[in-house]
């Protein structure tokens, strides 16, 4: 057998998670029978499928672009060409880090139907936006 396999298709991604993302494809077709397929990350070899169409991918960094590409092996060791890139990405950590507590509460300008407030702003990991 010296007939390369088709190229992996339709490459799409689901559950896209801080460090995680599965990605499918269409199988491919060869004249004996593909028996394999091998995920790259950004040109890098990170698995075989074991002929499944699907991998789920971890280890990855939140809010950060990735490359997927697939390429179907067949029973003889030949290769299909590289599939499409799949572009993915992660993510954002969420931010769990409440703002610290305004400070400082202060009134002035107090007349028979207003007031004006202030304090310290607070301060937070990601920033504070608004106050209620």
């Amino acid at each position: 057998d010296t007939e390369s396999p088709s190229v992996p298709t339709n490459l799409l991604s689901s559950n896209i998670g801080e460090t995680t993302v599965d990605i499918s494809w269409d199988a491919s077709t060869d004249n004996v029978g593909v028996v394999d397929y091998e995920v790259f990350q950004d040109g890098i070899s990170i698995g075989l499928t074991g002929g499944a169409t699907s991998y789920a991918v971890s280890g990855l960094l939140a809010s950060t672009g990735y490359a997927f590409t697939v390429q179907a092996i067949d029973g003889a060791s030949n290769r299909s060409v590289l599939s499409s890139i799949l572009n993915v990405t992660t993510s954002a950590t969420p931010d769990t880090e409440s703002p610290s507590v305004p400070t400082n509460l202060l009134s002035s300008n107090i007349g028979e139907t207003t007031v004006d407030i202030s304090w310290d702003a607070s301060t937070d990991n990601v920033g504070v936006v608004d106050y209620e």
